[in-house]
């Protein structure tokens, strides 16, 4: 069963915002546009919600804004992702179980374009990891 009393949990909010345009170029064009393949903004939220007995849950959510190029077509589209994980200490090892990608998204980590035809470098499918750790205490 799980003791109420002892449970806590924890919420982390992140936030990136670049604005960043092209200063020098070649193309003199290029010059005063956004950088190309940069969201505007990433947001991240996590939580961690502590079960008692050394165990706990946790569940993360990463949005990434769309990504231009130097045409200023959409190249990547905005997307977001979620993961899992569950904790547990047991005596001196660290045990994680966790699933990336949890919803099988599929999404572009970077893209771009040469000479009108778009290309995308597709992001990681979901996939289930484990870690562990052992503490010299």
């Amino acid at each position: 069963t799980l003791d109420r009393s002892s449970a806590a949990s924890d919420v982390y909010k992140r936030q990136a915002y670049n604005d960043v345009e092209v200063t020098r170029d070649r193309d003199p064009a290029r010059i005063g546009m956004d950088f190309p393949n940069t969201p505007d903004q990433k947001l991240g939220l996590y939580t961690r919600y502590d079960l008692g007995n050394d165990a706990a849950v946790g569940l993360g959510v990463d949005w990434v804004d769309v990504r231009t190029g130097f045409d200023a077509r959409d190249v990547a589209p905005a997307y977001a992702l979620a993961d899992l994980t569950y904790f547990n200490r047991i005596g001196a090892v660290d045990l994680s179980v966790g699933v990336k990608n949890l919803f099988d998204r599929e999404y572009a980590i970077s893209s771009f374009s040469v000479r009108g035809i778009l290309a995308a470098f597709p992001g990681e499918p979901r996939h289930l990891y484990v870690t562990t750790g052992y503490r010299f205490d």
